[in-house]
C-alpha cells in the first residue's frame, strides 16, 4: 500500500482519485494518440526498428545492435513487435502506452494535486519528448515512477525495487545514472535508519517492514541483482563494444569554456525548457546558451532549497544532475531526451521528499539548517511558504511548451522522409532504379518506409540500418554522387539518390532533380530526390 493511499482516507475519496487517473490517462493517450498520427518518425526512432527487423534471434539481435552503444531492453521490446507486424506505427503505439502508464503511475499515487499532475502529464518532456518522439526513454520515465511508487509503499518490497533498477540500468545509460543515484540514496537510508525513525501510529507497518528487511540476508541478494543490471549494461554499451565501431567520441579533460557553458545550461533546458518561437523549434530555445548558463546556480539553488531537508532526496537529485553534468562536458552533449531526466529526477525527488517528512524525523538536521540560512539572513520557512507556488510555476512553463511543441509537430513534418517516400510509391518514378542515398545516417530513414535495402556510397554497399563500423568511409557528397554513378553503370539500372542537402553538382541528362521537400522540424531532416541514370 502507498503512503499516500487509503485508510488514511475515505475509500470515496480513493475512488474519486482512481476516477481522476483514468479520466486523466485516457485524456492523454487520446492526444498523444492524434499526435503520433501526425508524427513523421526521424531516423534515430526508425533506427531501432530496422535492427528489430532485420534480427533473426533474440542473439542475434544483440549481435545487430552491437555497434549502437545503447543496452538491449528497448530493442528487446521493439523487436517482439516486428515479430508481429511490418509497420512501425506499433512501435509508436507500444511507445504511447508507456508514456500514458507513467501518467497514471504520476496521477495516482503522487501526493502533488491535481493541477500540478495536469501541468506535468501534459508538459514538454512526458507530452512531447517521451510521447511522440519513440526512443527507449518513456521506457525509463515509467520504470522510475514505478519505482517512486514501491519506495512509497508502507510495507516496502526490496525484491521488486532492486528487479526495476535493475530494469532501469538496461534501458539507457541516463535511466542507468539514475538507477545508480536511487540505489545510492536507498543503501544510506538503510544504514542511517536507526536516526530517522518517527515514531507515530502511521508509521508502525513502515518500521516494521524496513527493520526486517534490515536484517535480512537476502538484501545482499536485491543488491547483487541491481549491481549485475547495472554491469550487463554497462558491458553492452562499453566493454562488449566491437574494436571496429566508429561512432564513440573521445574523453574530454582538459578546459573548454564552450563544452562548459553547455554542461551548465542543461539545467535551464531541464527545468525551463521554453522552445524558440519557430517550425525548426527542437532543441532550440528562446535564450541562448550563454543566457542559459548564469542561471544554472540560482536554479540549482531552487532546487536544492526545494529538497533541502530530506537529504536523501537531494542525494539522490545531486547524484543524477552531477552525473549527467560531468557526462556532458568529458563525453557526449546531451540533447533533450537525454537532460530531460533531470527534470524527471526533480519531480520523483518532490515525490519521495514528502513521503519523508510524514515518516522520518529530521528534527536536528532542521535546527543546522535553519542556524546556517539565519546566519545568512535568509529564512528559509518564508521560501517554503512560496516553493509549492513556484513549482506550480515552473509546471505552467512546461504544460505551455509542451502543448506548443505537441501542436507544432501537428501541423509541420517532424522529418520529410515519410513524405518523400509517400512521392517514391505513388508518384511517376516507378520505373526500374534502385535506392541509394547520402549521408547514410540521414538515409536509413527510407528502408523504414519503402520496405528494401539502399545502397551507401560511403560503405559501398547495400543496407537497411547504419551499421557504425569502420567500413564507413568520410568522404563527400560530390563522391557519394561519383559512387552511385559508378554503380549504376555496373548494375546498368537506375538509381532513385536520396540526399538532405541540395547538389552542388550540375544538372544533366544523367543526372536530375526529382522533387524536394522542405519544412521539417528536425533542421538536417529534408529531403531531395535525384534520379541517375545510365549513360547512353
Amino acid at each position: 500500500m502507498n503512503f499516500f493511499e487509503y485508510p488514511m482516507n475515505s475509500q470515496i475519496q480513493y475512488k474519486d482519485k482512481v476516477r481522476f487517473s483514468i479520466i486523466l490517462s485516457l485524456v492523454f493517450f487520446s492526444l498523444a494518440f492524434l499526435g503520433i498520427l501526425n508524427h513523421e518518425m526521424w531516423r534515430d526512432e526508425l533506427h531501432t526498428w530496422l535492427v528489430g527487423q532485420k534480427s533473426e534471434s533474440l542473439l542475434d539481435l544483440i549481435y545487430q545492435m552491437r555497434y549502437d552503444g545503447h543496452p538491449s531492453l528497448w530493442y528487446i521490446c521493439v523487436y517482439g513487435l516486428t515479430r508481429i507486424t511490418n509497420n512501425a506505427i506499433a512501435m509508436q503505439i507500444f511507445h504511447v502506452l508507456l508514456a500514458t502508464g507513467s501518467v497514471y503511475l504520476v496521477s495516482l499515487y503522487s501526493p502533488f494535486t491535481r493541477l500540478q499532475i495536469v501541468l506535468f502529464s501534459f508538459g514538454y518532456f512526458p507530452f512531447f519528448e517521451y510521447a511522440l518522439v519513440s526512443r527507449s526513454y518513456a521506457l525509463g520515465i515509467l520504470l522510475t515512477f514505478w519505482c517512486c511508487k514501491l519506495i512509497t509503499d508502507r510495507r516496502r518490497n526490496y525484491f521488486a525495487i532492486s528487479i526495476t533498477l535493475a530494469a532501469m540500468a538496461n534501458v539507457s545509460f541516463y535511466t542507468l545514472i539514475v538507477a545508480f543515484s536511487i540505489l545510492l540514496g536507498l543503501s544510506i537510508e538503510l544504514i542511517i535508519w536507526p536516526w530517522l525513525q518517527k515514531e507515530n501510529s502511521q508509521n508502525q507497518m513502515l518500521n516494521s517492514s524496513i527493520l526486517e528487511q534490515r536484517n535480512n540476508p537476502k538484501l545482499i541478494i536485491y543488491l547483487a541483482i541491481v549491481i549485475l543490471g547495472i554491469a550487463i549494461a554497462l558491458a553492452q554499451m562499453q566493454f562488449l563494444a566491437p574494436a571496429d565501431r566508429a561512432n564513440v567520441q573521445g574523453w574530454l579533460f582538459h578546459f573548454d569554456i564552450n563544452r562548459l557553458a553547455s554542461s551548465l545550461a542543461i539545467l535551464y533546458k531541464s527545468l525551463v525548457p521554453i522552445p524558440a518561437l519557430k517550425v525548426k523549434f527542437w532543441h532550440q530555445y528562446i535564450i541562448g546558451i550563454w543566457g542559459q548558463a548564469p542561471l544554472f546556480f540560482p536554479l540549482l539553488c531552487f532546487s536544492i532549497l526545494c529538497l533541502i531537508r530530506n537529504p536523501i532526496t537531494l542525494l539522490i537529485y545531486l547524484s543524477t544532475l552531477g552525473t549527467i553534468l560531468i557526462f556532458n562536458y568529458t563525453k557526449y552533449t546531451a540533447s533533450a531526451r537525454h537532460y530531460g531526466h533531470v527534470w524527471i529526477v526533480f519531480i520523483a525527488c518532490l515525490w519521495i521528499a514528502k513521503y519523508y517528512r510524514v515518516f522520518f524525523s529530521w528534527e536536528f538536521l532542521d535546527q543546522k539548517i535553519d542556524r546556517l540560512f539565519n546566519f545568512f539572513n535568509f529564512k528559509l520557512s518564508t521560501f517554503e511558504k512560496q516553493k509549492e507556488a513556484l513549482i506550480t510555476g515552473l509546471l505552467v512553463c512546461h504544460f505551455i511548451s509542451g502543448v506548443y511543441a505537441w501542436g507544432i509537430d501537428l501541423a509541420h513534418p517532424f522529418s520529410t522522409a515519410q513524405e518523400a517516400s509517400q512521392f517514391i510509391k505513388t508518384k511517376d518514378v516507378q520505373e526500374d532504379f534502385f535506392l541509394s542515398g547520402f549521408p547514410d545516417w540521414w538515409a536509413a530513414t527510407f528502408p523504414a518506409y519503402l520496405h528494401q535495402e539502399i545502397y551507401y556510397p560511403n560503405r559501398n554497399e547495400f543496407g537497411t540500418f547504419v551499421l557504425w563500423d569502420n567500413k564507413r568511409e568520410p568522404i563527400t557528397m560530390e563522391d557519394a554522387v561519383f559512387r552511385v554513378q559508378e554503380e549504376v553503370s555496373r548494375r546498368s539500372q537506375n538509381s532513385l539518390f536520396i540526399a538532405n542537402t541540395p547538389l552542388s553538382i550540375e544538372e544533366s541528362s544523367d543526372l536530375s532533380l526529382l522533387a524536394t521537400f522542405k519544412g521539417s522540424i528536425v533542421g538536417d531532416e529534408d529531403s531531395y530526390l535525384y534520379l541517375i541514370k545510365t549513360k547512353k
